[in-house]
């Protein structure tokens, strides 16, 4: 859904935490440092910008798949030009890339081709302070925790079977593991089929100037979709007999569990340089 909704997934974990994080990783830079970016295999941890310069979720997108995909950068520290086009239209910047742990990553994205010996400094020391205050521990943790589902919701509608929401604000999604009956990856691949679906045809009916609310059947499952431009989208997906009236409910107390949980399942504030 990543590529779909042009947004990122981030790793759940304590409020507290992830900003202590953002806050190691704010306290060492070098001057052509651009950005500091954490990463749990495709999630984000946390992230780190100059103040003149946005990592668009297309360049962070491009990064994680850069990241996760080359089995040689896992064999030890990486450095390599990347093509982020909405950071630099001329040309590439530099990664310096390093896992910490597992699939726990660090990549320093730099303007200067000559940093890396510094960027290795860097990393070492925020490494170190992350061992100190104990926040790797809990990352660590954070990444072994078992995949929440939609029955950790508690939502107390029980044709609900699994959502995807994106904050617009945040350009973050979230989305629970599946369960049955979209298990495994032929399930999952349905799963995203009917999303997809259902976001076209959004896209065709939705005013820019109102919220949209979208439902639709089918032999297999019915999906709630409700827009509202510039705060958030969320897909809904239930069994196939579910009444609107009875979607529209589960879909409201998603909504409020969403809203409690916030601070551990996004990034809510965005931390500069």
């Amino acid at each position: 859904p990543a590529y779909a909704m042009k947004c990122v997934q981030c790793l759940r974990l304590e409020r507290e935490c992830r900003e202590r994080v953002g806050s190691t990783l704010k306290s060492h830079r070098t001057k052509n440092l651009l950005f500091a970016v954490l990463l749990a295999g495709s999630r984000v941890v946390s992230l780190v910008r100059i103040k003149d310069k946005i990592l668009h979720p297309s360049d962070l997108l491009l990064l994680i798949n850069f990241v996760n995909n080359s089995q040689s950068l896992r064999s030890g520290e990486a450095w390599a030009p990347i093509c982020l086009p909405e950071v630099s239209q001329k040309g590439y910047v530099w990664a310096y890339v390093c896992f910490l742990h597992g699939d726990l990553s660090l990549s320093l994205i730099t303007a200067d081709n000559n940093d890396f010996f510094q960027l290795q400094e860097v990393k070492r020391r925020i490494l170190e302070q992350l061992k100190t205050t104990g926040d790797l521990l809990e990352i660590k943790k954070s990444i072994r925790k078992k995949p929440w589902t939609v029955l950790n919701v508690n939502t107390e509608i029980y044709e609900l079977v699994h959502f995807l929401y994106k904050s617009d604000q945040a350009r973050q999604f979230i989305t629970p593991v599946a369960i049955h009956p979209f298990k495994g990856r032929q399930g999952k691949k349905l799963l995203m089929h009917e999303y997809k679906r259902v976001m076209d045809r959004c896209a065709i009916v939705q005013s820019k100037k109102s919220h949209t609310v979208y439902f639709h059947a089918s032999d297999m499952s019915a999906v709630l979709a409700w827009i509202r431009p510039g705060e958030f989208e969320i897909y809904c997906t239930f069994t196939p007999l579910v009444p609107k009236e009875v979607a529209i409910t589960a879909c409201n107390r998603i909504l409020r569990w969403i809203k409690r949980e916030e601070g551990s399942l996004f990034m809510l504030h965005a931390n500069t340089w």
